[in-house]
């Protein structure tokens, strides 16, 4: 095992540490990491990459290193990214913590990394919608907890999406009254008995 190995993985810790900063701008203090991000990414990925015959497995290790320059130059928001090049440095970032990594290694990650930018293959597109789809999912989230105008985030992955499956979970997630409680909605165990 080599040093470069290890500072490699001790620096995607940064993940966990980095947040996502668009979401300050709708007043969120503490929004979510660039790990949860990934985390929850890759899972949509899997399973819009299945229900669009694709190996979910595939989709999903498109995500997972896609935001890895981000631990170096951070999350951009939009307002931001008006002024600062932010898809130049991220990919130099990403570059530059590979370079210690072995050759077949490294050239896997990026071929990774080049199909969700480039939505260059089928699993790279999907990767995207992924990408997307968990943003507007975060902005619901927010959006019910009380942050405002966040619903432009919503529409704007909506009108993105490329994948039938993606356009479909886009509508559903539109039409949840509650998305951050409905998953639990009829679970309730009724504990009052009659005497």
């Amino acid at each position: 095992m080599h040093d470069n190995l290890m500072k490699f993985i001790s620096e995607i810790y940064m993940l966990k540490r980095n947040r996502r900063e668009g979401f300050r701008l709708s007043g969120v203090e503490h929004p979510d990491s660039l790990a949860d991000h990934v985390t929850i990414t890759a899972q949509l990925a899997f399973i819009i990459g299945e229900l669009e015959g694709l190996d979910g497995k595939d989709c999903a290790a498109v995500v997972l290193f896609h935001d890895n320059g981000e631990t170096r130059t951070t999350d951009q928001h939009k307002v931001a990214a008006r002024y600062v090049e932010r898809h130049d440095g991220e990919w130099r970032a990403l570059q530059e913590q590979l370079s210690g990594l072995p050759d077949p290694i490294r050239n896997k990650i990026k071929g990774l990394v080049s199909q969700i930018e480039e939505r260059s293959t089928p699993e790279g597109i999907v990767a995207k919608d992924a990408d997307w789809i968990e943003a507007a999912i975060q902005a619901k989230i927010y959006s019910e907890q009380g942050y405002q105008l966040l619903d432009s985030w919503i529409e704007n992955v909506t009108n993105a999406v490329e994948t039938k499956t993606a356009k479909a979970i886009m509508e559903k997630i539109k039409a949840t009254r509650d998305f951050t409680t409905c998953w639990w909605q009829g679970l309730k165990k009724v504990t009052y008995k009659k005497m």
